[in-house]
């Protein structure tokens, strides 16, 4: 729904879930966003903290780079690596599926199937704001993180 609304100018309006980033921390909400297409048109910055906004390739690199310096188990480094699209362990973990029961699962490089059971997917999620805290990950990033693990939910 677009609407005008005096010296505010044009506006949006979108109903149903929506993601805010307030550091660190991801909340989904059920409530309406409005937007000032004006204002949003006429800044790179985010309104909220006058910062730049960061494309996904940056954090994404960003992300992968303070990762890859923390000493974790071969077994985690190959989710991350995989979720950030990177070659870092052996083996390769190619491609994570979620379960409908939440469990994740993990196509290894060479196999054809989702062989390997990695664990539930609310241990993934711990453990990524787990290791986030040390290798000090912004919000971006770990929104970054947390926003992979949605899209495997989403090709269920």
């Amino acid at each position: 729904m677009v609407h005008k609304s005096g010296s505010e100018g044009l506006k949006r309006r979108f109903e149903g879930p929506s993601v805010f980033s307030l550091g660190a921390h991801w909340f989904l909400t059920h409530n309406r966003l409005d937007y000032n297409w004006e204002d949003l048109a006429t800044t790179t910055n985010n309104p909220m903290t006058d910062e730049p906004i960061r494309e996904p390739e940056p954090i994404r690199q960003s992300c992968s780079r303070k990762l890859h310096a923390v000493q974790v188990s071969g077994l985690f480094a190959a989710i991350l690596s995989c979720l950030l699209g990177e070659d870092w362990a052996t083996p390769r973990i190619v491609e994570l599926q979620i379960t409908v029961d939440r469990g994740l699962l993990a196509r290894i490089e060479g196999q054809n199937g989702f062989d390997q059971f990695l664990g539930a997917e609310s241990d993934l999620i711990r453990n990524i704001h787990g290791v986030a805290e040390v290798a000090e990950l912004d919000g971006d990033e770990v929104g970054y993180l947390i926003g992979k693990v949605a899209k495997i939910k989403l090709m269920m």
